[in-house]
């Protein structure tokens, strides 16, 4: 898990994504549409300003994870909040 959360990482930095690493939060596992859900935060800057950074990994099989990378700019995010939530509801288990 990790090495997927340090991938995600480098990818965001890639995209020119700055993340306040002292800013991390991790929540407490949840449970979506039965998939057992992890989930990370940060803060941190683009080109554009403040950003909010959100990491969530689902595990749709047993031999499969999903990782779901966001980022968008602090000032627009309550704007988008039902769509993006809307697209996460929609994740379904697959089954192998």
């Amino acid at each position: 898990m990790d090495k997927t959360v340090d991938n995600a990482v480098d990818f965001l930095v890639k995209n020119g994504v700055n993340i306040d690493a002292k800013s991390k939060h991790e929540f407490p596992d949840t449970t979506l549409n039965g998939m057992k859900l992890g989930h990370l935060e940060w803060d941190g800057t683009d080109k554009d300003g403040p950003v909010h950074v959100q990491l969530a990994f689902a595990q749709p099989s047993e031999h499969k994870m999903l990782v779901i990378t966001y980022w968008g700019s602090t000032e627009d995010e309550a704007k988008h909040d039902d769509a993006v939530s809307g697209i996460i509801s929609s994740l379904k288990p697959i089954n192998d």
